[in-house]
């Protein structure tokens, strides 16, 4: 048995897609080694870009006009590359141009290459100036490339000149302009970019496909032999351009975007892009799953299963035109004005096509084909890994990332039940209004709501519990019937941090189901009693009916302690090399799941395949040799994937799927025992960040040693390891590994 094709890294497209948001504000941002440089902004952009697939290169024309927003300058300096240093400038010219010195580097950013401009006469501020500009892509980078079946380009890549200053704008407000695209393909090709379709042309071998853009926007694209349905909503343009599918399945998933912006933009205000499209990227091709742009979402296979796609995935990506790009993030905790935000705009999608239910089940439990670490369930795995953290506190990417759309589209819907539906989307569309175009940060955030709600609704204290601290309630009833008929309780909060201020619902109801009565209890002491009269005879008194506050139940897993969780990033130990932790990974012994290097342990499962397998992981009593502590990874295999899977992922990257160099190391080994089955040990690279190498292994009831050599998987790179997952395969039925004493085999020359 072998795992041919494992699940791209923690179960989740939906995290590589999250996680590149971020990379949107870097890059194209000279350092400190270039001298300062003068504000200019884009006013217009037309690009013309010819494709080579038989030679894998890009070549962009194209026509820039800027405005200098300072009192004067000698002119602007331009910027190539984000990442990877794969384009470079071949000529710049312009009427007003009297020297462009190009591909100047920048000593603090190899990627970096310049186009210092000097003009004829110096400029004064309002000024335009046009520039012609010539750009050449050799290589292949984080989003761009150009492979013989496919061509992408995302802004994030910086693929076309854009002006650097030192100014705080984010890298897209520097590279938006309206303008026209024009792409020449090869004849059986078609594209999606920003902006709307205008015409194509063909001729020979080639076609010729220009797009018009009206907004201010970043460019991306992507070019391939796509089935494409794109769609009219109103004035908008919604398109799905899929690489292997039926026409009808591109169509009903354009239908299921679209009906996903209209949920939205009821609620958050008019959609900031006049088009909006999903283009379908080869499995395996890419380190990431899927990745938003401005207009458009670059996803692989596993993002369009099912004839309506992954409805989650396409209302988080497209909430990002909104959070993330029409309004940019900056500041401690500012991922919760972003990707916070983004996945809350996923459940207003849920709600507004498929019903408040299916919402409240995503809140939960997420949905097939999403994280099933974005949810309730998933927020108690990460306490339990002792990665909790005040959001308020939160940086980017990682697990830092998992937990602000774990926790914080659960903050979000609390404060909407606190505040109400009108108040709650009311002040997001303003600070919409007010930060267009700008940066917001996390106070800027809880300054508004403060300011538009009541203070009796106490919004200081609600942002101060579920920001500025770890952890969630965890609530306990005891209660009985009067001799006058009348529910005597009292509800506990049990968790050992301070007690939570909440409105807690608590519904009675009869043998036969009916309510027979209700009410909205105030409690913000370790116990609050109650009395609750009632119109029949009671046997069953519910909590949180309607699943409204985030707070522990049995279904999420163990009953969290959060004392493993520190108050604050400040507290955590420095992450460590395996060197520095001499190839420890993990003992759990620590009281919670931890690790001496990396950045720690994840369930995974194949329901981003949109499967029904389920996989959990929890710190068990009893481990190998007479231990305290071993990792329990539990749950069953269920047909209805292409691959059935479930166990635990660690990654020894200071992040989920970065690279760490292992080549000092010959192998692993670890203590394993569980339920009699064969099990598998896969090794994720960054040269295949869904297909890992694996090796199997069998466990039964009880502990054994295994080690596995490196050199047993074929031209593995030891110095590029990602991520290795430990768990079952493709047979259906229950599994349950425990696994201790999980380290790195030195090399005997060592």
């Amino acid at each position: 048995m072998s795992l041919t094709r494992l699940l791209p890294p923690l179960c989740s497209p939906a995290l590589f897609v999250f996680a590149l948001l971020p990379v949107m504000l870097i890059g194209l941002t000279a350092k400190g080694g270039i001298a300062a440089m003068d504000r200019w902004t884009p006013t217009h952009l037309d690009l013309e870009v010819r494709l080579d697939p038989e030679r894998e290169v890009l070549e962009t024309r194209g026509s820039l006009t800027l405005r200098c927003d300072d009192e004067n300058s000698s002119g602007p300096v331009l910027a190539l590359n984000g990442r990877d240093p794969v384009t470079e400038f071949v000529e710049i010219e312009g009427p007003d141009v009297a020297k462009a010195e190009l591909n100047e580097l920048d000593p603090e950013d190899e990627a970096l290459r310049l186009a210092r401009i000097t003009l004829r006469e110096p400029a004064v501020k309002g000024d335009q100036v046009e520039l012609r500009f010539q750009c050449a892509m050799q290589g292949k980078g984080f989003q761009i490339r150009v492979d013989p079946d496919i061509a992408t380009a995302s802004w994030t890549d910086g693929w076309y000149p854009a002006p650097v200053d030192d100014d705080d704008r984010s890298l897209s407000q520097r590279m938006a302009a309206p303008g026209r695209t024009t792409l020449h393909l090869p004849r059986e090709w078609t594209s999606l970019t920003e902006g709307r379709f205008v015409r194509r042309e063909e001729a020979g071998e080639t076609a010729t496909e220009e797009w018009q853009l009206e907004v201010p926007m970043a460019r991306s694209f992507a070019a391939g032999p796509y089935v494409v349905a794109r769609e009219q909503f109103g004035d908008r343009d919604v398109s799905v351009y899929l690489l292997e599918a039926d026409p009808p399945t591109a169509k009903r998933q354009a239908e299921v975007l679209a009906n996903a912006i209209e949920a939205m933009e009821t609620r958050f205000g008019a959609f900031p892009y006049p088009s909006y499209g999903i283009a379908q990227v080869p499995a395996g091709r890419f380190s990431w799953s899927a990745a938003s742009q401005q207009g458009l979402i670059l996803a692989d296979p596993t993002c369009f299963i099912g004839e309506e796609g992954n409805l989650p995935l396409f209302a988080h990506e497209a909430a990002h035109a909104w959070w993330g790009n029409l309004v940019g993030t900056r500041g401690p905790g500012s991922i919760l004005c972003s990707e916070s935000l983004a996945q809350y705009g996923a459940v207003v999608a849920i709600e507004g096509v498929r019903g408040v239910e299916a919402a409240t089940d995503f809140l939960r439990f997420s949905a097939p084909g999403y994280s099933p670490q974005q949810c309730a369930k998933g927020y108690f795995e990460i306490v339990a890994m002792g990665e909790d953290r005040p959001l308020s506190e939160l940086g980017s990417g990682g697990w830092q990332h998992q937990l602000s759309d774990a926790k914080g589209h659960w903050v979000y819907h609390m404060l909407r039940r606190r505040v109400g539906d009108e108040l709650f989307f009311a002040t997001l569309r303003g600070l919409i209004e007010t930060y267009a175009g700008h940066q917001m940060d996390l106070d800027d955030l809880r300054a508004a709501f403060l300011d538009a709600a009541p203070s009796e609704l106490h919004l200081t204290r609600f942002f101060e519990q579920w920001l500025d601290r770890v952890g969630a309630p965890d609530l306990e009833v005891e209660w009985s019937v009067s001799a006058a008929g009348t529910v005597e309780g009292i509800v506990r909060q049990l968790q050992p941090a301070d007690p939570y201020d909440l409105d807690v619902d608590l519904l009675a109801t009869a043998a036969d189901g009916h309510e027979v009565g209700s009410v909205v209890l105030q409690v913000s002491d370790r116990e609050t009693p109650f009395s609750l009269p009632v119109r029949d005879p009671a046997t069953e008194l519910i909590v949180d009916p309607d699943y409204r506050i985030l707070r522990w139940l049995p279904e999420y897993g163990n009953r969290p302690t959060f004392e493993s969780a520190s108050s604050s990033p400040g507290d955590r130990p420095a992450v460590k090399s395996p060197q520095e932790a001499e190839g420890r990974i993990s003992d759990f012994e620590g009281g919670h799941i931890a690790s001496g290097f990396g950045s720690g342990w994840r369930s995974s499962c194949d329901q981003v395949f949109g499967g029904a397998s389920s996989a959990a992981v929890e710190l068990a009593d009893g481990g190998a040799e007479g231990s305290a502590h071993a990792l329990r990874i539990y749950g069953e295999l269920k047909p209805g994937a292409p691959l059935l899977f479930g166990g635990a992922m660690f990654y020894p990257g200071d992040e989920p799927m970065a690279s760490s160099d292992l080549s000092a190391w010959s192998g692993l080994r670890f203590r394993a025992r569980g339920s009699d089955r064969d099990y598998v040990l896969g090794v994720f690279t960054s040269a295949n960040p869904s297909m890992p190498q694996t090796k199997p292994f069998h466990a039964s009831g009880d502990w054994t040693e295994v080690r596995v050599d490196f050199r047993e998987f074929e031209g593995l790179d030891s110095s590029d390891v990602t991520a290795f997952f430990f768990g079952a395969s493709q047979d259906p039925g229950p599994m349950e590994l425990w696994i201790d004493e999980v380290r790195l085999v030195e090399h005997v020359s060592r």
